[in-house]
């Protein structure tokens, strides 16, 4: 009989025996209940809309989402406790006051026996529906449904991937064919860290960490893994790990993460005379085999905990008795100490030491003692200097005046350099200035001298323009940057409705800072010129929308004055006498 260590190496793949990897037969796992966590925000979404008139619902998302083990939840509560067992099931005893149909793992190559038969359940009112299905499959299917009633199939793809796609406040798209209505639960619009962390902790307070007094002692730092994990402190450092991943776009599955914390706790080496510990399995240690984990593969590629502060770094080194308060946790000291023993090598040997000492630090420190700078510490190693800035926006409405006051410098020098397509110096004083944009080719090739000007707005703070916090789509808050339509104020604009926007999310934020750091490359820039680009079309069209005709006949150019500062002036060409002169004012 397996024990719970057992149990969790069979969740990742760093072994042949990783049985329990997949939902289907996870949930078969007689430890299995012991870990599982109902998400009952998107389980009520899901019933919600089983219970609407339509009563038609897709839950749809990446592989290893838990989409299945959703489904059998739903079918758990609306069915009395039944179980789902058959890729197409129905239930006749329900609570919906209709018989529920469930359909799942379907073949892209589906029979076309197979599709007609869904027609007919979508397409008849005395069923609820609950289709389970990855994006590509359930395109595939709709695409038969539609065609029954005469709809092409670019029509088709075009509704389910705009339903698909909605980003919708209640976490619900629509997606919308002829006699039929489907609600769309798409589980990558959704924020799982948070049901995740529910998982995690279920994993490091079950009760085999104290029952199981023999295996202590074989396998003493698991053990030692499992008492850091339930440490509020180290909990939250991990999962503001996940979150940086996260709002870089690079989201983890439910699965992902639970085969993560499975390796973070085992290391898949059970312990024996082992000196790893969770801090290394975090980053896949030495093990070869840990790349093929997923979360492990993002976080490696990110780099994170290769960047430390110099200050750190100088008194690390110089005075390493510093640290002798440092550690929350005094059992991991001795591992501190041979670090720094270690770390003083010059060879291969020194570096990983040196590595793995700011990784402790990171996790098992609270980074608070006198004279260093424990937020500069975290977003260092994380590779993020905005982060802690934006998990502060989580918590209040409003931001520091000397902060806000500082980034709005940060977006107004890269607006005015990339608009007006020139390099400014970074001291530039801030001021109730014009900002242009320019006819600029952008161009290495190509010296311009001065830069004809095709708009320009003033950037009055808070005037014109200001920094707002909205929610996005999770219900999370961003950044948000307001100009008001030209010819209006920001107190003119009717609830910021009428306001351009330009969206700050979290790697913008961070190019901000980088940036004024001497941090950022021009590869990295590229990845923010759309944005940029966008915002720049939306001032042009404002522009056009509002101009009107005028006998002003002049050009304005931009060029760059002796001190490396806009400086416009305007050309006319004047008739006179029936000569033409160049009139400059």
């Amino acid at each position: 009989m397996e024990n719970f260590i057992d149990y969790l190496n069979t969740l990742h793949r760093c072994n042949s025996n990783n049985k329990n990897a997949t939902a289907e037969a996870n949930y078969m796992s007689e430890f299995s209940k012991d870990i599982l966590v109902e998400d009952t925000e998107v389980i009520n979404t899901i019933c919600k809309g089983l219970y609407s008139d339509s009563s038609k619902v897709l839950l749809t998302g990446f592989a290893g989402d838990g989409k299945t083990t959703l489904a059998q939840q739903i079918v758990k509560r609306v069915a009395y406790g039944a179980q789902l067992t058959k890729p197409i099931q129905i239930f006749g005893e329900t609570t919906l006051s209709k018989a529920l149909v469930v359909i799942k793992d379907l073949s892209e190559s589906g029979t076309l026996e197979e599709k007609q038969t869904i027609t007919e359940y979508l397409s008849n009112p005395a069923f609820a529906v609950l289709i389970v299905s990855n994006t590509g499959t359930i395109l595939d299917c709709l695409k038969s449904v539609a065609s029954k009633y005469g709809l092409s199939e670019i029509e088709t793809e075009s509704a389910v991937l705009q339903g698909i796609g909605a980003d919708s406040s209640a976490g619900i798209g629509v997606i919308t064919l002829p006699n039929i209505r489907i609600s769309v639960i798409n589980l990558i619009r959704y924020d799982n860290l948070r049901v995740a962390k529910q998982v995690l902790c279920k994993i490091i307070h079950h009760s085999y960490w104290t029952s199981s007094q023999a295996d202590k002692e074989s396998y003493p730092n698991i053990f030692e893994n499992i008492a850091a994990l339930k440490n509020t402190l180290v909990l939250d450092r991990l999962f503001l790990m996940y979150q940086r991943l996260y709002e870089y776009g690079e989201r983890l599955t439910m699965r992902n993460l639970i085969e993560h914390f499975a390796y973070i706790i085992t290391g898949n080496n059970k312990g024996l005379n082992s000196d790893i510990y969770f801090f290394d399995n975090v980053f896949g240690g030495l093990d070869d085999h840990a790349k093929e984990i997923t979360a492990i593969s993002l976080i490696r590629r990110q780099g994170f905990g290769e960047h430390v502060p110099s200050s750190w770094k100088r008194e690390i080194w110089i005075n390493p008795n510093s640290l002798e308060s440092f550690l929350i946790m005094k059992s991991f000291q001795h591992v501190l100490d041979k670090c720094l023993q270690d770390g003083k090598s010059k060879l291969e040997k020194g570096n990983l030491a040196r590595l793995r000492l700011y990784r402790i630090l990171y996790f098992l420190s609270p980074l608070s003692n006198e004279g260093f700078d424990g937020e500069k510490f975290i977003c260092s190693f994380l590779n993020s200097p905005g982060l802690l800035i934006w998990r502060k926006l989580q918590d209040k409405q409003m931001l520091e005046s000397k902060l806000e006051s500082n980034l709005i410098n940060r977006v107004r020098h890269v607006i005015k350099e990339y608009f007006a397509g020139v390099k400014l110096p970074e001291n530039e004083k801030e001021g109730h200035e014009d900002i242009y944009i320019t006819m600029s080719r952008h161009s290495k090739d190509i010296r311009q001298s001065a830069q004809a000007v095709i708009a320009s707005f003033k950037w009055q703070w808070q005037t014109t323009v200001a920094l707002s916090i909205e929610n996005d789509y999770r219900g999370n808050k961003q950044l948000v940057l307001l100009k008001a339509c030209k010819g209006k104020t920001l107190n003119e604009c009717c609830n910021n409705q009428d306001c351009l926007k330009l969206l700050l999310p979290l790697p913008f934020l961070d190019y901000l800072l980088k940036r004024h750091m001497g941090h950022v490359g021009q590869i990295e820039f590229q990845n923010y010129q759309k944005r940029l680009d966008a915002f720049k079309i939306s001032i042009l069209n404002d522009e056009r929308k509002e101009s009107k005709l005028s006998d002003d006949e002049s050009i304005l150019l931009v060029r760059l004055n002796s001190s490396r500062m806009l400086k416009d002036i305007r050309f006319r060409l004047v008739q006179e006498n029936s000569k033409n002169y160049l009139e400059v004012f």
